[in-house]
């Protein structure tokens, strides 16, 4: 190969290693944010990738606080929502709901199960 089809094919790669560097920054990293406010009733702190929430995040709603995984926008993955008497758990595969007064149900398939007995200790 000569010096100047060296060059010219140094010049392509490079020009190609430029274009995915501006792609790579254009789309930007995931940033983090503080009580952002999506309404009146619903703010947001944790990841986002872009305007969409991604990774660990906090979503504080009038009704509870849901504390967990986003991919995409929606909740994925493991979390707890905490509401005013209740804890909604997803762990893996598993999915419970705790009540306050100690009775905890586990989903299996479509329906929910009691899983253990409230408890008078």
């Amino acid at each position: 190969m000569d010096y100047d089809k060296f060059l010219k094919n140094l010049a392509k790669a490079y020009l190609v290693m430029i274009v995915f560097a501006i792609i790579f920054l254009l789309r930007g990293r995931p940033s983090r944010v503080k009580d952002y406010k999506l309404s009146e009733d619903i703010t947001y702190s944790g990841e986002m990738d872009g305007k969409k929430f991604y990774g660990q995040g906090a979503l504080l709603t009038k009704d509870g606080l849901y504390k967990g995984n986003f991919k995409d926008g929606l909740m994925e993955g493991d979390g707890v929502y905490i509401g005013d008497d209740y804890y909604y758990i997803r762990k893996g595969k598993d999915t419970y709901i705790k009540y306050n007064d100690g009775r905890i149900f586990r989903k299996d398939k479509d329906k929910w199960e009691q899983v253990d007995e409230k408890r008078e200790d």
